[in-house]
């Protein structure tokens, strides 16, 4: 079955409110290691990391190269997310948006006509947001989302249409982004239009 990223959830955590001091009943590390797990290895010791069993999250390390992860939370199934620091402004609007009473449609609506005025920061070409997800620990897969933008369009032979394998989603809105492996186990059911933006 078909899972999709959203944003919203995962940079709405990392943006809108700040975080407290770490304390847990796992080690410094072990929490380290679970929260970057989806990154390449060359990547992983320059994370920022937060810890999402506490509403706000905690921080637990201070990073250096412009990503952060989040460690699992406290729901049914596995979910733990890098996100380049760069997705930030996308994804507080989002939460904003949201918190104001905005379904996720028109949320996203919204955040494609700010992105597409100019009066939103997109995210850097390229940036990267990892997630692994799944039933539970032990059970996990890798998805990969890059950002395009406008870069999208330019893009041939990646097919529009959702798979697990390769696919641009919201292919022809200012938010399209490239989609690399099974998607979010968590948000399977969540409507793709509402995802977008789009009918």
């Amino acid at each position: 079955m078909i899972k999709r990223l959203g944003f919203g959830a995962i940079l709405a955590a990392l943006t809108t409110a700040g975080f407290t001091c770490a304390s847990s009943a796992q080690s410094e590390q072990e929490l380290i290691s679970a929260a970057t797990q989806s990154l390449p290895e060359h990547l992983r010791a320059g994370a920022t990391v937060l810890d999402r069993s506490s509403n706000p999250p905690t921080l637990i390390r201070a990073g250096s190269n412009g990503i952060s992860c989040m460690t699992d939370e406290p729901t049914p199934g596995y979910d733990a997310s890098c996100v380049d620091e760069s997705w930030f402004p996308y994804g507080r609007r989002l939460g904003e948006l949201r918190a104001e009473g905005k379904s996720l449609r028109e949320a996203n609506e919204i955040v494609n006509a700010e992105l597409a005025a100019g009066s939103l920061p997109p995210p850097s070409p390229g940036a990267i947001a990892n997630t692994v997800s799944g039933p539970d620990a032990d059970n996990v897969e890798v998805l990969t989302t890059i950002f395009l933008g406008e870069a999208a369009s330019a893009m041939s032979g990646i097919t529009t249409e959702e798979n697990d394998q390769v696919w641009i989603m919201c292919a022809g809105t200012p938010q399209a982004h490239l989609m690399i492996g099974p998607v979010r186990y968590q948000l399977r059911d969540v409507d793709l239009g509402d995802q977008c933006g789009v009918d």
